[in-house]
C-alpha cells in the first residue's frame, strides 16, 4: 500500500530538500524511503528491515533516515497523501467534506529516561509513555496533522494548533475509528518507541500516520472500484453510505518478510501516476 501510494501520488518527492543533489540514483532513493518509512512506522526498526529480502543495508537506511527524512518533510509527504485522497474521493459515496474539527489522542508507552515520558493514572497500559494528538478529517480516516505531547500537555491547545496548522484542503469530524488502527500498523517492539529522545520519536510518529494514510487512500480506491460494478447499482442506502469507512485492515498483514517489488502494482483506478521526470 505504502509504495502504490507513493507510486501514484509522489509523495516522496516532498522529502529532498530544494537544491539537494541525491548522490544515488532516483529509483533508489525511492526504495530506500519506502523501507525507512516501514521501519519506522510499525515500530519493526531500521536493523530488522535492513535484514530482509533486498539490496540495501542498515548503513544505507540510516543514511537516507539522517539526511531526508525531516519532520517538515514528513508532514508534507502525510499531507500529499491527504489531499490525494480528498481529490480521488467521490462524494456520492462518502459525501461532501464539512468544516467540523475533531480531534483527540493516543497514549504510546515510551522508555523511563525519555524527558517527554510521565506517568498517567488514567492509562491502563503502561501508565508511563507520551500523547500523540492527532487531527482527523470528516470520515474519520486520513489524520491531517498530529503533535508528539506529553501526558499532561494542554488538549485544547493541541486541538487549536491541529485545527490552524493542518494545511489540508479537508473538513475534519471523528477520530476514535482512526485510533483503533494505530495498534495494528504499529506492531513492532509492543508499540514503544525505540528511542527516548523526542527527534527520534516524532518523526517515528509521523511515519505511522503516512502509513495509515496509505492505508486509507488505497481502501479508498478498492472501494470505489468496487461499487462501480453494475451489480451494485441502487443497492446502498443512505444508511449504508453513512457506515462506509476505508479503515479495514482485513486485507493487509503488516508483518512479514519486507520485499521491494515496485513493479507489482495494483489494478485500481482513480488519479493515475505523476509521469516520471
Amino acid at each position: 500500500m505504502l509504495t502504490e501510494t507513493a507510486l501514484r501520488t509522489g509523495c516522496l518527492d516532498a522529502l529532498i530538500p530544494a537544491g539537494t543533489r541525491l548522490g544515488m540514483d532516483p529509483t533508489e532513493f525511492f526504495e530506500r524511503m519506502l523501507l525507512v518509512i516501514y521501519a519506522l512506522g510499525t515500530g519493526a526498526g531500521i536493523r530488522s528491515v535492513a535484514a530482509d529480502e533486498h539490496p540495501y543495508s542498515e548503513e544505507d537506511l540510516r543514511y537516507c533516515r539522517c539526511w531526508f527524512l525531516s519532520v517538515a518533510g514528513a508532514r508534507q509527504v502525510a499531507k500529499t497523501i491527504a489531499n490525494a485522497t480528498f481529490t480521488a474521493r467521490q462524494s456520492a459515496l462518502w459525501g461532501e467534506g464539512t468544516s467540523a474539527v475533531a480531534s483527540d489522542s493516543t497514549h504510546f508507552s515510551a522508555y523511563d529516561q525519555n524527558i517527554f515520558t510521565k506517568y498517567h493514572s488514567r492509562y491502563k497500559r503502561a501508565k508511563r509513555g507520551v500523547l500523540i494528538y492527532w487531527t482527523v478529517e470528516t470520515a474519520g480516516a486520513m489524520a491531517i496533522y498530529s503533535q508528539h505531547l506529553t501526558c499532561s500537555a494542554s488538549e485544547v491547545h493541541a486541538m487549536v494548533e491541529g485545527a490552524m496548522r493542518h494545511e489540508t484542503e479537508s473538513g475534519l469530524n471523528v477520530v476514535e475509528n482512526y485510533n483503533g488502527v494505530n495498534d495494528y500498523i504499529r506492531f513492532g517492539k509492543r508499540g514503544e518507541p525505540a528511542s527516548n529522545r523526542r527527534e527520534e520519536q516524532e518523526p517515528a510518529m509521523l511515519c505511522l500516520m503516512i502509513l495509515q494514510s496509505c492505508l486509507g487512500y488505497i481502501n479508498t480506491l478498492m472501494i470505489q472500484d468496487t461499487f462501480a460494478e453494475p451489480k451494485w447499482a441502487d443497492v446502498l442506502t443512505d444508511v449504508d453510505r453513512r457506515g462506509l469507512t476505508p479503515l479495514f485492515t482485513t486485507n493487509m498483514t503488516p508483518y512479514g518478510t519486507v520485499q521491494l517489488r515496485p513493479k507489482r502494482r495494483l489494478d485500481l483506478s482513480g488519479p493515475p501516476s505523476p509521469p516520471e521526470a
